[in-house]
């Protein structure tokens, strides 16, 4: 089995689900101050300024998102107020069907993974970020930013729009980090990593309601287009609950899994 392909699957889903207690992504607020901004009227507010506002606004409340590549589909939700994040992806590789599944609230890192050997896919594993290698394997610290939110204005190099809802320009992703692309991509780009193409789109209420990037190829990776959707706003979280028995300590090959390996 291609262990590093799917570790890097794994870390994608689990960036919805792990973090630092009380830790916020870079830039991210701990308060939900966004969410009470209405939308401004169409014209009376730069593009970039459009996009910032609605940015902060759809991460300072509770939300589900998909997101999608090439690689993979990702379902999760997040309460940055909770924090609690959860994440869902199934993928493919050699011929073996592998589920994830993330859970973290209250300080605790909780993952399910099926179809793995060695793990029981029926229990959730509790995970010891010490055993953990690398920088940052599970995005430690995005619980409340799983999608990278915070840091879109900041890559956010041009925007037009007509209407103030839809939305297109580049990203300058030398300036910053946007998770959702992902600083291997960023760094492999070199020049073409200062004008990604971009389409964006915010509904009346000023919610960002979806991001598209167009990655264009480099080095042996193929061009991909990366995007999000974001809906639920405002909603109870509908996260697992599972019991004290459905909960065991994750296993060498979890960790296996997590570290790459």
């Amino acid at each position: 089995m291609k262990i590093a392909v799917v570790a890097a699957v794994a870390s994608l889903v689990l960036v919805s689900a792990c973090s630092a207690e009380g830790e916020d992504a870079p830039g991210a607020s701990s308060s939900p101050a966004g969410a009470t901004a209405a939308a401004a009227p169409a014209g009376s507010v730069a593009p970039t300024g459009r996009l910032a506002a609605a940015a902060t606004k759809t991460g300072g409340g509770t939300y589900t998102f998909k997101m999608t590549s090439a690689a993979l589909t990702v379902d999760g939700a997040a309460d940055p107020a909770g924090p609690t994040s959860t994440g869902k992806a199934v993928i493919t590789v050699d011929k073996a069907t592998i589920a994830f599944e993330s859970l973290f609230t209250a300080g605790t890192y909780l993952v399910r993974i099926t179809g793995l050997p060695g793990v029981d896919g029926q229990k959730w594993l509790r995970v010891d970020r010490a055993k953990l290698q690398g920088a940052d394997p599970l995005g430690a610290a995005s619980v409340k930013d799983p999608t990278g939110l915070s840091g879109l204005p900041d890559v956010v190099s041009s925007a037009t729009t007509t209407d103030g809802r839809e939305f297109k320009g580049a990203l300058d992703l030398t300036k910053g980090g946007y998770s959702i692309v992902g600083p291997a991509a960023a760094k492999g780009l070199g020049d073409l990593a200062r004008a990604v193409p971009f389409t964006a789109t915010v509904d009346a209420q000023g919610y960002l309601t979806s991001v598209k990037v167009s990655v264009p190829a480099y080095a042996q990776a193929k061009a991909d287009e990366v995007a999000v959707s974001y809906g639920g706003f405002g909603a109870p979280l509908q996260a697992p609950s599972p019991a004290a028995s459905e909960v065991i300590d994750a296993p060498t090959a979890a960790y296996s899994l997590l570290n790459g390996k």
